[in-house]
């Protein structure tokens, strides 16, 4: 495993999982002068130790359906330093692991492959190494802001779970980017809202408030309307979200549909 060298402030990092968004966060590190080890898939939880032993920060960035298995794994130990950023996030992934609140980046930022990073509009950030973070991306020239409380975060995390949810599934059946979408199907995106933002409250174990989080998906929409809609990960979502429901005994009629629909092709 490779060690990335910074300028010796003496802080060091681990960056679990090292795709395009992990690749940013650790080059928004080292620019700030703290190491960073990469921990790639199967390197040893001893190799790791001996190299990090107490680093300032561990910036989990693997996806979704991989984020279960590093909270319960042997980082675990790091627990009180985790800064996660994943996609459909939600306070129940810490909450009901009995987990320390850790830092949360809802990121509003993307790096496609060969392309530079581009932002959308700010990046919230809130927890323990919020301030650390922040500067951190600043230094990439990306907008990024503190978040100094739990229910806005949250609420910041329903927003960006309800803006790739619905954008995605919505674009299932118009494939077209989202302004569109928001312009041209605004019913139909509003159906797919409802019954995404009921789960989501539900997944969260809290009451959220809808007008103000569809008000806010406007803003997020306008900031880029000419975003692609469709997702590579769309259908994989769909699934995830169609079996969240079922455990919840959540009625979903309109996402059944999109479903239906996508197995009828």
């Amino acid at each position: 495993m490779v060690v990335a060298q910074a300028n010796g402030t003496g802080a060091s990092a681990l960056v679990v999982g090292m795709g395009e968004l992990g690749g940013v966060f650790a080059l928004a590190l080292l620019r700030r002068g703290i190491d960073v080890v990469p921990v790639l898939r199967g390197t040893p939880t001893e190799s790791i130790i001996e190299r990090c032993p107490a680093p300032m920060l561990c910036v989990v960035s693997v996806g979704e359906e991989a984020l279960p298995s590093v909270l319960d794994g042997s980082l675990r130990r790091f627990a009180d330093r985790w800064v996660l950023v994943q996609n459909e996030l939600r306070p129940s992934e810490w909450e009901h692991r009995g987990l320390p609140i850790p830092t949360v980046a809802v990121v509003w930022f993307e790096k496609k492959p060969g392309r530079d990073v581009r932002a959308l509009v700010s990046t919230p950030v809130f927890g323990p190494q919020a301030a650390v973070i922040v500067n951190a991306l600043s230094g990439l020239g990306l907008p990024a802001h503190v978040e100094s409380d739990l229910e806005r975060i949250t609420f910041e995390l329903a927003l960006k779970n309800l803006y790739i949810l619905s954008m995605n599934f919505s674009a299932l059946v118009h494939d077209t980017d989202v302004g569109s979408l928001w312009h041209d199907h605004r019913a139909f995106v509003g159906q797919v809202c409802d019954e995404v933002l009921e789960l989501e409250g539900a997944q969260m174990q809290r009451t959220l408030p809808a007008l103000s989080l569809k008000l806010e998906l406007e803003r997020i929409i306008t900031a880029d309307p000419r975003h692609g809609a469709s997702g590579r990960s769309a259908r994989k979502r769909l699934a995830r979200t169609l079996a969240a429901a079922r455990s919840l005994g959540i009625s979903t009629p309109v996402l059944d549909e999109i479903a239906r629909r996508g197995e009828e092709r």
